[in-house]
């Protein structure tokens, strides 16, 4: 009802506020007939393109996917590992050094058995070291008490 009565001037505003408002809806109404006419335009190239079921290049999707994978195997591995050390130490009352050990090993064999190369080596030698310090801590923490 606005728009109407702004067309026909009967709301009193002064002739400069009137062609600026009639400019700002024609450029309104153009904007609006463009984008129908571009989304129009889009669904039908799209209809029309070249596209064929199949033949999408996935490489970049394929290298996504293995890094997912093999970082979930590492952090499994690592998580799991933790928790099989601490169930060596706080269920089977074996000492740090024990059960670094045991980790060590099982990871070792893990990481054989799935080829999973020198760096998670490297990374059961850092747990290990980590083990190592855990037991000099928990000695020194007996010895005073």
């Amino acid at each position: 009802m606005v728009i109407s009565e702004l067309k026909h001037g009967n709301l009193g505003l002064s002739r400069k506020l009137k062609h600026f408002c009639e400019r700002l809806l024609a450029k309104c109404n153009k904007n609006l007939i463009l984008g129908l006419l571009s989304f129009e335009s889009r669904g039908k190239i799209m209809a029309s393109s070249d596209y064929v079921h199949g033949k999408m290049d996935v490489k970049e999707q394929s290298e996504t996917f293995g890094g997912f994978i093999k970082f979930s195997l590492w952090a499994g591995l690592i998580v799991g590992l933790g928790i099989f050390g601490l169930v060596l130490v706080y269920g089977a009352n074996y000492p740090w050094l024990g059960a670094a050990f045991g980790m060590i090993v099982l990871g070792g064999l893990i990481g054989m058995l799935l080829k999973m190369g020198n760096a998670w080596l490297y990374t059961l030698g850092g747990i290990g070291l980590v083990c190592v310090v855990a037991a000099v801590i928990e000695a020194a923490v007996k010895s005073f008490s």
